[in-house]
C-alpha cells in the first residue's frame, strides 16, 4: 500500500516542479536575433561601405577591375562523378 510518507513526498515533488522558473522567459522573442543580424548586415543609403584590407584583397580588386583571372578556386570540372 501507499504510505503517508510516499504521498507527502510525491506532493512535495509536484509542488516544487510547479514552482520551477520558466526556462527562456528572460530571452527575447523567437526570431529576434535573426532579425537583428539581418538589419546589421543590410546596407542602407548613406552608410559607409566597408573597406578592403590586406594585399590579397588589393590584388583581387585590381584583377577584377582589369578583367584578369586570379589564381583562386578553379572553375573547371571537378573530380566528383555526376
Amino acid at each position: 500500500m501507499i504510505t503517508p510518507r510516499l504521498v507527502l513526498l510525491l506532493c512535495l515533488i509536484s509542488l516544487l516542479a510547479a514552482c520551477a522558473p520558466q526556462p527562456g522567459k528572460d530571452l527575447p522573442p523567437y526570431g529576434a536575433s535573426v532579425r537583428h543580424m539581418m538589419q546589421a548586415q543590410t546596407y542602407r543609403e548613406g552608410d559607409q561601405p566597408p573597406t578592403l584590407q590586406g594585399d590579397k584583397a588589393v590584388r583581387n580588386m585590381e584583377a577584377y577591375r582589369g578583367g584578369q583571372r586570379t589564381s583562386g578556386l578553379s572553375t573547371g570540372s571537378s573530380s566528383m562523378a555526376p
